[in-house]
């Protein structure tokens, strides 16, 4: 879950510093935790 944390933290900075910080408002996200890949009787 931390790297969605950090990928969608840094596409905001990063759209901020091109389209400024009003921009963010135009933008919608979600993240959903999936698993690792592997046998989900566990």
């Amino acid at each position: 879950m931390w790297m969605q944390v950090l990928l969608l933290g840094n596409f905001r900075r990063q759209m901020i510093a091109k389209c400024g910080q009003e921009a963010l408002a135009n933008v919608q996200a979600f993240t959903k935790w999936v698993h690792r890949p592997g046998n989900n009787d566990e």
